[in-house]
Order: structure tokens, then C-alpha cells, then sequence
């Protein structure tokens, strides 16, 4: 049987109405605060939390490793460089002497109060004042604070550099004294070239290494070693060579070699030819050929070099 029910024309409210009303109307922003207004910053901070990633132990230990290798080779290397610097100084010889020497017309008898007429008081001079050189070197040759002694008679000062290790130069300083300029000398033995350099002309000279006088670093160094023990000694009589200049200054002085051409590179430079019959010895009343020579012991005996036209060539030419 079918049930008919009554109809109720009153409408239910909507479920799907807002349950929160906006007082001000759509056209405000609640959220955004009115219009024209900054909207409020929080004002704290914003903290994220990460995660720390930790370092491994083969990391660790591989660091370690490596600052270790690094500290070694550094102090491998400062032992070497200090090792090379004391290798080198111990090969670059220094010292320095008074040389005794004789010249012609000199009086060789001051040694006369130990002699009886008998005696030949000229030779034993001659061997009395060498010996007196022999003692004198290597006074300094330890300790380069210490002068040398000065023998008695005739002598010059001289000042000794020469490498051992390579052989390749000497140079010799000769301070002015009554019979010779101050000069300094270079034999570089890699260039066979001989440099002079007229300190108080501020002027240089060179000329071919004369290696049948001036003898290499390492027979230098013996025979300076055997003069300190008295095992030798040197023939005190002075020898002159006599050159002439050649006016026109060389132009390229690295070809001189870099010893030379470092010693050199602010004086002009001269070439020397040697005079024939060069080689003499010296008088005593030509004071002024004396006056011009350059004096140096390089040899087996001191020998004095001559420039015959040395008051025609300038000096100090600014380069």
C-alpha cells in the first residue's frame, strides 16, 4: 500500500554558506592589512635545521699525510740550499798577504848581523825574505778578521779569491803602494781572458790569459799552501811586462767573460798588446814607467805589468 506524504514548501538553509562572514567587504584584503600599508615582518629568525656532515677518517687521515710530506720536502730543501751555501763558501777560497819583492839596483844585505864576511850575504838575503813571505800568508786564511803580518823590507798588500771547486777565476786586489797602482785582477780561466781594473782611473784593461805565468786556482791555492809551511818559496825578484793599449774602447765587453764583464761594466775597457821584449826587469830610476805599473803576485813570483800610453786613454767616461 502506498503512503502519500504531505508537501512543505519552506526551503532548507544552504550547508555550503561561509560560517565566517567579512564585515568589510570583498574588497579588503584581511590577511594583507588595508590598503597601502606594508604588511608586519616576523622578526624571527628563520632557523633550518641541517645536518653537519662529518669528515671520514680516511679524510683525516690522507690531510695529515699530506701536511707531513709538505713539512718534509720544505725542510729537505732548506737542509740542501744551507748545505750548497757552506759547500760554496768552503770552495771560494779568500786570504790574503804581504808580498816581499826585489827589484834591480835594490840592497839586499840587511840581514848582515848573523853573516861573517865569508858568507854570501846576497843570497842569503834573497832567502831571509822569502822565507819572511812564506810565513806572512794564510795569516788570515781561517779567520779573514785577522791582518796578515807585514815582513820587513820591500812588500805589497794582496788580497786572494779564487774557486776551487770549478777552477774557473781568481781575482787579486792590490792596494797602492810606492811602486804600483791600486788594481784589481780577474783570470778567468772559462773565457782565457786576463782583466785589470785601475781603481783610481776608474778604467779597465784586458788582454789574453798568459797561462805560461799565471798559474790556475788550484796550483795557486798549493803553492800559497806550501809557502805557509816553508816547503817553498817564491823568487821574490819582480818581473815587468810592458803593453800597449789600444786607444778605441771595446764595445762588447760580455765577450770578455762574466767575471770580467761584471767587474768592468762601468769603466771603459782598453785591449793590451803585448810589447816585444815585454818582459824585463825593472829599473829603479824610471820612476815614472814605476808610477804606471800594475803589481800582482799570480805566479811563482811577483811581476809588474806596464801600459806604456796609460796617461793618453780617459778616464771615468760615464757610459
Amino acid at each position: 500500500m502506498t503512503v502519500i506524504k504531505a508537501f512543505n514548501p519552506e526551503k532548507k538553509p544552504i550547508d555550503n554558506e561561509p560560517l565566517v562572514v567579512n564585515a568589510a567587504g570583498d574588497a579588503e584584503d584581511v590577511e594583507a592589512g588595508p590598503e597601502g600599508e606594508t604588511p608586519p615582518t616576523d622578526p624571527h629568525l628563520l632557523m633550518m635545521r641541517v645536518r653537519a656532515k662529518r669528515a671520514s677518517t680516511i679524510t683525516t687521515l690522507v690531510l695529515i699525510v699530506a701536511c707531513s710530506l709538505v713539512f718534509t720536502i720544505a725542510l729537505c730543501g732548506a737542509f740542501y740550499i744551507y748545505k750548497q751555501f757552506l759547500h760554496s763558501r768552503h770552495q771560494r777560497f779568500r786570504t790574503a798577504c804581504y808580498v816581499p819583492y826585489f827589484e834591480e839596483g835594490d840592497d839586499h844585505l840587511v840581514y848582515h848581523d848573523k853573516l861573517t864576511q865569508d858568507k854570501d850575504m846576497e843570497i842569503f838575503n834573497l832567502v831571509k825574505q822569502a822565507e819572511e813571505m812564506a810565513s806572512a800568508v794564510f795569516e788570515n786564511a781561517v779567520n779573514e778578521d785577522l791582518e796578515p803580518v807585514k815582513p820587513k823590507g820591500k812588500s805589497f798588500r794582496e788580497e786572494f779569491e779564487m774557486d776551487l771547486k770549478s777552477g774557473a777565476y781568481e781575482k787579486m786586489f792590490v792596494p797602492e803602494f810606492e811602486r804600483g797602482r791600486s788594481s784589481k785582477f780577474i783570470h778567468d780561466f772559462q773565457a782565457n781572458m786576463t782583466g785589470i781594473v785601475d781603481v783610481a782611473g776608474q778604467r779597465c784593461f784586458v788582454m789574453p790569459l798568459d797561462r805560461s805565468v799565471v798559474l790556475p786556482p788550484a796550483s795557486l791555492h798549493d803553492l800559497l799552501q806550501k809557502m805557509q809551511t816553508g816547503y817553498y818559496t817564491v823568487n821574490p825578484n819582480q818581473l815587468s811586462e810592458s803593453y800597449e793599449a789600444v786607444e778605441t774602447p771595446v764595445e762588447d765587453i760580455e765577450l770578455l767573460g762574466s767575471h770580467i764583464a761584471q767587474a768592468c761594466q762601468d769603466y771603459p775597457v782598453y785591449k793590451l798588446h803585448k810589447l816585444v821584449g815585454g818582459i824585463v826587469k825593472r829599473s829603479v830610476d824610471d820612476s815614472a814607467t814605476n808610477n804606471k805599473a800594475f803589481t800582482v803576485l799570480d805566479g811563482v813570483q811577483p811581476r809588474a805589468i806596464e801600459i806604456v800610453n796609460i796617461d793618453g786613454l780617459p778616464q771615468a767616461i760615464q757610459k
